[in-house]
């Protein structure tokens, strides 16, 4: 999806575009439809008007006048309008879009909506008062995506968890649609606020309360305004992180009744057990094994992959000489038995690796084997993973699952986890060395 509170420019915009398959509206041609749309509705639902545009002199200033006259009219009318009515305006909305389309939409223009397969997928911060205003909220879904500007070894944007979270709400969203063409989504733009990020100059870190009241007061402020599903994306794997956007979902769906959920505890609990190490699901696509993934839990292989197909250009070419690294290998270096033992890990490996991934990444910034990843990988990897986001959200949207079955496997564990004073008597005790960050 979109980085448009990070990226910039035209070769930006461009390859976002491509990666997530959407389509460009500028922000004059969106103006014109809308303005083309606000005619539609004065005639069809307030009768016919003269378009002060095509009027002259004395007679154009009339118009004018009549027209301010039936669209204030026009504005109380369409507050008592039916669900019905809101329908037919998201489809006029999307056919006025699709017309500026057709005129030609430029890459380095603002992004305004988006259309996939039927289902609009728009930008919370360019919606006008009205649009937000009409939006049917029986259909329409909330996005936010919340992780860190951190280091991923020497060859990633600081984005990248961002970016790559975004990549991935992109194909799920797209995928949803194809499903239930009613669907609307909005997005606001990604909070990178977050914590546990590797402790290394570049990355910009906040304490996990911070983390809760920031999305805590975010989910609320929707919550009030009648959008009760409200799905927070992520791609950082800190333990406290995953637990403090997940005390901010409960905090607000017990505040409010908002369906508010994490998609990456979501599929944490699905797929690996509350680790970040995708090895079990990943293994074996573009001829890479299993084995090979092991260990690969940040800046390695798969989300080079993911990011050289998501945004190429911001990827160091000297990631092709890096060797691979990873606690896994420093521990069988040293002939220590690993970290996990099956293909998941129980709660008790988890928090035994906890302090040596503090001291490792006091010293190191990636762990995996960049060297092997490709553009074509990525996209599989994006796939599979949107695939399975998909799956889930589609089982949370039906009420198959609720709330409830989105939390981490580290949830029980959240009051230790998550405890200050905890926190702080244990990095004083685990770390070598005062962090930079």
């Amino acid at each position: 999806m979109s980085r448009l509170p990070v990226g910039g420019g035209e070769r930006d915009r461009a390859v976002e575009a491509r990666a997530a398959g959407v389509a460009l509206v500028g922000g004059e041609r969106l103006a014109r439809g809308e303005r083309g749309l606000d005619r539609i509705h004065r005639r069809e639902v307030l009768g016919a008007v003269d378009d002060a545009d095509a009027a002259g002199g004395a007679d154009a200033g009339a118009a004018t006048r009549a027209s301010d006259r039936q669209a204030r009219a026009h504005d109380r009318a369409e507050q008592r309008r039916p669900v019905e009515h809101l329908d037919l305006t998201r489809r006029r909305a999307g056919a006025e879009q699709r017309h500026a389309m057709e005129e030609g939409g430029h890459a380095n223009d603002r992004i305004i909506a988006v259309m996939t397969s039927g289902a609009r997928i728009v930008e919370w911060a360019h919606l006008t008062a009205r649009a937000h205003a009409a939006l049917d909220l029986a259909t329409t879904v909330v996005v936010v995506t919340c992780s860190p500007l951190e280091v991923h070894g020497p060859h990633l944007p600081l984005l990248a968890d961002v970016g790559e979270a975004e990549g991935l709400f992109g194909r799920a969203l797209a995928r949803m649609a194809e499903r239930d063409p009613r669907l609307t989504f909005v997005r606001l733009p990604p909070v990178w606020v977050a914590t546990d990020v590797v402790p290394q100059r570049g990355s910009v870190r906040f304490r996990p309360a911070t983390v809760v009241r920031v999305l805590e007061d975010l989910g609320t402020s929707v919550a009030r305004q009648g959008l009760g599903d409200i799905w927070v994306g992520n791609f950082h794997g800190g333990p406290r992180h995953i637990l403090a956007i997940e005390e901010a979902c409960a905090r607000v769906q017990r505040r409010t009744g908002a369906r508010m959920i994490s998609v990456f505890s979501l599929l944490a609990r699905r797929l690996t057990g509350g680790s970040s190490d995708l090895a079990e699901r990943l293994g074996g696509l573009g001829g890479i094994s299993t084995e090979e993934l092991r260990g690969d839990a940040h800046g390695g292989l798969i989300e080079t992959a993911m990011l050289l197909h998501l945004f190429g250009g911001d990827v160091d070419p000297a990631y092709r000489t890096l060797p691979p690294r990873s606690i896994e290998i420093l521990l069988a270096e040293r002939g220590r038995p690993p970290l996990q033992k099956g293909p998941r890990p129980t709660v008790l490996e988890l928090l035994r690796a906890l302090p040596y991934k503090l001291r490792y990444f006091e010293t190191e910034t990636y762990a995996g084997a960049p060297a092997k990843a490709t553009p074509e990988l990525g996209r599989q990897y994006l796939e599979v993973l949107a695939g399975e986001a998909a799956q889930a959200l589609g089982e949370l949207r039906a009420v198959a699952i609720g709330p409830r079955d989105c939390h981490s496997p580290l949830w029980p564990y959240r009051h230790l986890l998550m405890s200050r004073p905890l926190g702080w008597l244990f990095e004083k005790l685990v770390a070598t060395r005062p962090s930079p960050v």
